[in-house]
Order: C-alpha cells, then structure tokens, then sequence
C-alpha cells in the first residue's frame, strides 16, 4: 500500500477511535448523523445545557396590597384655619344646617391602596453552572395606586353638599373637582438567585430568591376649587397629592422551565414580594377674596402624615426564554 494511502487510512481510525471516545463520554454528542455528515444547525441538541446566557420576556399579574397605616401626622392639621372642609375652618365657615360632611376624619387617615394589574417586563440571566443561575429583572406594572372607595365616596358627598348648602344660603357657588382616583405605574428591578432542582431534562423545576427596588409613579389627587358670592367672591382651592418613595424588594418563589429546543422555551413563575412602601400625604389650601367682611383662611401646605403600604404581594408570570 503507498504510503499517503497509509496515511490518510490511519488518519481516518484515529478520528473515528476519538469520535468514539466522545461518544461515549456524553451520548447526546452525535457531530454526525446517520454516519451522512455533520448534523444540520436544526438538529435537536441538548435541553439541559443551559447557554451561559438567557434572556426572558414575560407577563403577569400582580396582586393588590392591603390597607396602608398612617404615621407622623402633622400637629396642626386640623388646628389651622385653612379650610371650609376639615378642622378648624371647617368649624369657622359657618355653614348654613344641615352642613355638609365634616372631612377631618378623612384628612387623618390613610387614604392609598395599590391596585393589582398586568405586569410585564424582562428579565436576563447568566448560568453559573447547571443548578445555580443569576438572573437581573426589570418589570413595569400597569397600575399604581387608588384612593380607598370610602374616602372617595365621602370627598363625592362633601364636595356636592357644599354646593347645596351654599345654594340654600344665597350664594351663588361654582365648583370644579379634577381628582382622580386610581394613577401611576409600578417599576421594579433587581436581582436574583435561581436554583434549579433537576439539571437535566426539558422540564426543570426551580426556586428563585432576590433584591430589588420598587417605586410607584405618579399618584391619585384630591383637587377642588369652589367659588361662591354674588356681589363679592370668594375662592377656596384644595390639593390632596402624594409622595412616593422607592422601596427596597425582597422576592422569594417557584418556578419551572419547559425547553422547546436546546436553546428557548418556556418559564412559568410565582413569586411573593415583601416591599416596605411609603407615601407623604401632602395637603396644600388656598383662599383668595374680593371683600373684607369675609372670613380669612389661612393657606396651608405641609405634609400631613406618611403612609406606610402593607407590604405583601403575589405575582405570577408566564415568559418565553432563549439563551445564546
């Protein structure tokens, strides 16, 4: 046999001896198929080697929280006359009988809840081996805060009962109420630690734990201005609005990834989040008048109090994960 024949002869068994040595090792390695060639780019690999990095695009839902607390009240909130509608001024205005809804029990409690709503967002993670993953997220929330119905509903009574009582006594009032009762967006983000109980296989279950930070933009508004006088007018205007402040988030949940191939699929995901949330409660009043012989109001504007959130919430999230 000549000599290049020899050669390319032994060149052949030592790669077929180390494709067999492969093979062996790990049996889902087949570079050829069907002993035709190299396997195509659609070829099915394997499912659990997880690509060092995943993107994920998800949706959900995301529960309401609970009652917010009231804290750190200002000492002079109902002491200033300031308005014909809660504390003293109330008391001053002299309203004509039967007077409308006193709102100073209103003005000292919380007045916030969050609402629940669609939750979408990102997340992109990064395999530090096959059981343990760091995952970065940022989600948005299309829903922020509502006023308590019961509040509302008694800020509706007042408003219209004004009008009626200043109607009964001569006056000849106009009223303007541009509140509204639900605003905002919720924006999360963090990190998080994934461990995956099963490495291998389509189906792997997994549990998730992180931190991240939580804010609330925009907020709902109490925002009156009433007139009244005939000859003589007099205008007192009202702005209930609040403060939110970001919140740090601590996650922890379950979740399960279903590879459709080798690199994307699907994740299913639940999660409670502890998040510590606060409101300043900011009550700002005005007057303005065209006669003397009218009472005088003082304007005030200060943070009336804080509201603190009850901190528990659920989301669930369903994504579509591809890794490179």
């Amino acid at each position: 046999m000549k000599k290049g024949c020899r050669l390319a002869l032994l060149s052949v068994l030592f790669l077929g001896s180390a494709v067999s040595s492969l093979t062996a090792a790990d049996k889902e390695w087949k570079p050829f198929k069907l002993g035709l060639g190299p396997s195509t780019p659609l070829a099915a690999g394997n499912p659990w080697r997880a690509p060092k990095l995943q993107i994920a695009l998800f949706s959900g839902f995301a529960s309401g929280w609970g009652p917010q607390t009231a804290e750190a009240m200002a000492p002079d909130l109902l002491t200033a006359d300031a308005s014909p509608w809660y504390g003293t001024g109330y008391d001053h205005f002299n309203w004509s009988s039967p007077r409308p809804l006193d709102l100073s029990g209103d003005m000292t409690l919380p007045g916030l809840k969050k609402d629940s709503g669609v939750l979408a967002g990102i997340q992109v993670g990064y395999s530090l081996n096959p059981r343990f993953q760091l995952e970065g997220y940022f989600g948005l929330g299309f829903s922020g805060y509502s006023i308590d119905q019961a509040i509302w509903d008694d800020f509706s009574v007042s408003g219209s009962a004004a009008v009626a009582r200043l109607q009964a006594s001569g006056r000849d009032p106009s009223f303007t109420d541009a509140s509204v009762q639900s605003a905002g967006k919720t924006i999360l983000g963090g990190l998080n630690f994934n461990i995956f109980f099963i490495p291998k296989g389509k189906i792997i279950p997994y549990a998730t734990v992180g931190l991240g930070i939580l804010t609330v933009t925009n907020t709902p508004t109490i925002s009156w201005s009433l007139t009244q006088g005939t000859s003589s007018t007099a205008t007192y205007t009202m702005d209930v609005t609040y403060d939110t402040k970001a919140a740090f988030l601590f996650d922890t949940g379950v979740g399960v990834k279903i590879y459709l191939a080798s690199n994307y699929g699907i994740k299913v995901e639940a999660r409670g989040n502890l998040a510590m949330t606060s409101a300043d409660k900011i009550v700002d009043t005005g007057f303005s008048r065209t006669s003397s012989t009218w009472a005088e109001f003082d304007p005030y504007n200060a943070v009336a109090l804080t509201e603190k959130g009850t901190p528990f919430f659920f989301s669930t999230t369903v994504g579509f994960f591809y890794g490179f």
